[in-house]
Protein backbone atom coordinates (compact mmCIF):
# COMPACT_ATOMS: atom_id res chain seq x y z
CA UNK A 1 0.00 0.00 0.00
CA UNK A 2 1.44 3.35 -1.05
CA UNK A 3 1.77 6.20 1.40
CA UNK A 4 0.07 9.23 -0.10
CA UNK A 5 0.60 12.81 0.98
CA UNK A 6 -2.49 14.35 2.48
CA UNK A 7 -3.58 17.66 1.08
CA UNK A 8 -4.23 20.07 3.90
CA UNK A 9 -7.01 22.61 3.57
CA UNK A 10 -6.98 26.13 4.91
CA UNK A 11 -9.49 25.09 7.58
CA UNK A 12 -7.29 22.14 8.60
CA UNK A 13 -4.33 24.50 8.89
CA UNK A 14 -6.35 26.92 11.00
CA UNK A 15 -7.40 24.13 13.37
CA UNK A 16 -3.86 22.76 13.68
CA UNK A 17 -2.27 26.16 14.22
CA UNK A 18 -4.98 27.07 16.75
CA UNK A 19 -4.09 23.93 18.74
CA UNK A 20 -0.41 24.82 18.52
CA UNK A 21 -1.17 28.29 19.86
CA UNK A 22 -3.17 26.74 22.70
CA UNK A 23 -0.06 24.77 23.67
CA UNK A 24 1.94 28.02 23.69
CA UNK A 25 -0.62 29.75 25.88
CA UNK A 26 -0.58 26.84 28.34
CA UNK A 27 3.22 26.81 28.34
CA UNK A 28 3.42 30.51 29.23
CA UNK A 29 0.68 30.18 31.85
CA UNK A 30 2.60 27.31 33.45
CA UNK A 31 5.83 29.27 33.23
CA UNK A 32 4.30 32.12 35.21
CA UNK A 33 2.26 30.09 37.69
CA UNK A 34 4.57 27.17 38.44
CA UNK A 35 6.55 26.75 41.62
CA UNK A 36 9.35 24.96 39.78
CA UNK A 37 12.81 26.49 39.61
CA UNK A 38 13.39 28.94 36.79
CA UNK A 39 15.79 27.45 34.23
CA UNK A 40 16.64 30.05 31.52
CA UNK A 41 18.43 27.50 29.32
CA UNK A 42 15.42 25.17 29.32
CA UNK A 43 13.04 28.04 28.59
CA UNK A 44 15.23 29.22 25.73
CA UNK A 45 15.38 25.70 24.29
CA UNK A 46 11.58 25.41 24.43
CA UNK A 47 11.08 28.81 22.81
CA UNK A 48 13.51 27.96 20.00
CA UNK A 49 11.65 24.71 19.33
CA UNK A 50 8.31 26.54 19.29
CA UNK A 51 9.67 29.24 16.96
CA UNK A 52 11.02 26.59 14.58
CA UNK A 53 7.63 24.89 14.55
CA UNK A 54 6.03 28.26 13.80
CA UNK A 55 8.25 28.58 10.75
CA UNK A 56 6.85 25.28 9.49
CA UNK A 57 3.29 26.53 9.98
CA UNK A 58 4.16 29.79 8.18
CA UNK A 59 5.60 27.85 5.23
CA UNK A 60 2.48 25.71 4.98
CA UNK A 61 0.30 28.81 5.02
CA UNK A 62 2.21 30.36 2.12
CA UNK A 63 1.42 27.32 -0.02
CA UNK A 64 -2.19 26.74 0.94
CA UNK A 65 -4.93 27.26 -1.59
CA UNK A 66 -6.88 30.39 -0.85
CA UNK A 67 -9.88 29.16 -2.86
CA UNK A 68 -11.61 28.39 0.46
CA UNK A 69 -12.29 32.12 0.80
CA UNK A 70 -14.51 32.14 -2.28
CA UNK A 71 -16.49 29.16 -0.98
CA UNK A 72 -17.08 30.89 2.37
CA UNK A 73 -19.76 33.55 1.81
CA UNK A 74 -20.46 33.80 5.56
CA UNK A 75 -16.90 34.95 6.18
CA UNK A 76 -16.35 32.31 8.86
CA UNK A 77 -12.88 31.36 7.58
CA UNK A 78 -11.84 35.00 7.43
CA UNK A 79 -13.06 35.51 11.02
CA UNK A 80 -11.12 32.46 12.21
CA UNK A 81 -7.99 33.69 10.45
CA UNK A 82 -8.36 37.14 12.00
CA UNK A 83 -8.64 35.62 15.47
CA UNK A 84 -5.71 33.32 14.77
CA UNK A 85 -3.50 36.18 13.57
CA UNK A 86 -4.44 38.32 16.57
CA UNK A 87 -3.48 35.46 18.91
CA UNK A 88 -0.24 34.98 16.99
CA UNK A 89 0.63 38.63 17.43
CA UNK A 90 -0.01 38.38 21.19
CA UNK A 91 2.03 35.17 21.49
CA UNK A 92 4.89 36.74 19.51
CA UNK A 93 4.87 39.72 21.88
CA UNK A 94 4.94 37.33 24.83
CA UNK A 95 7.89 35.44 23.35
CA UNK A 96 9.76 38.69 22.80
CA UNK A 97 9.10 39.79 26.39
CA UNK A 98 10.32 36.47 27.76
CA UNK A 99 13.45 36.74 25.60
CA UNK A 100 14.05 40.26 26.93
CA UNK A 101 13.75 39.00 30.50
CA UNK A 102 16.04 36.08 29.82
CA UNK A 103 18.64 38.38 28.27
CA UNK A 104 18.68 40.38 31.51
CA UNK A 105 19.00 37.24 33.63
CA UNK A 106 21.81 35.51 31.74
CA UNK A 107 25.37 36.57 30.95
CA UNK A 108 26.49 38.66 28.00
CA UNK A 109 27.64 35.57 26.06
CA UNK A 110 24.23 33.96 26.36
CA UNK A 111 22.54 37.20 25.32
CA UNK A 112 23.93 36.80 21.81
CA UNK A 113 22.34 33.37 21.54
CA UNK A 114 18.97 34.58 22.83
CA UNK A 115 18.40 37.09 20.10
CA UNK A 116 19.37 34.71 17.34
CA UNK A 117 15.84 33.35 17.61
CA UNK A 118 14.13 35.04 14.65
CA UNK A 119 10.46 35.68 15.15
CA UNK A 120 9.14 36.80 11.81
CA UNK A 121 5.48 36.05 11.41
CA UNK A 122 4.39 35.68 7.82
CA UNK A 123 2.63 38.45 6.02
CA UNK A 124 -1.00 37.37 5.89
CA UNK A 125 -3.33 38.64 3.19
Amino acid sequence: MENQDKVISLEDWIDLFWQFQEEDIKYFQNLVSTQKSFEPEEILKNIKERVNMRKVFYQFYKHLSKKDFSSDPSGEIEQKLSALFYREEMITRMINKVLELLSIMVGVEEQKILFEVPINPPVFH
